[in-house]
């Protein structure tokens, strides 16, 4: 189980990285920070947006604490496709309303 999650780590992270999206990378965990400043808009919006207009789900980064301003969570623990494709879905997102 712990190398799946960290194969389902390292493909988003890498992705989010290429993106310039990504905050840090986990080392026990199995969720992804990933920023949202460029966009703007305050976690809350943003993943309502993301789920409406994407179809992806991921967790406000205000929901975590004062830290989690600009950032959202992206779990890992969902299957490996799913995953990437979310991540490119996210990205995209993030870069069309930059």
């Amino acid at each position: 189980m712990r190398e799946s999650y960290r194969r389902r780590r390292d493909a988003a992270a890498t992705l989010l990285d290429e993106a310039g999206l990504l905050v840090s990378r986990p080392h026990g965990a199995f969720y992804l920070l990933a920023d949202i400043s460029p966009t703007g808009l305050d976690g809350y919006e943003f993943c309502k947006r993301l789920i409406l207009e994407y179809g992806v789900a991921v967790a406000p980064g205000e929901t975590f604490g004062p830290g989690g301003h600009g950032k959202v969570r992206i779990s890992l623990a969902t299957k490996q496709v799913n995953l990437e494709e979310g991540t490119r879905r996210f990205a995209q997102a993030v870069r069309a309303w930059t």
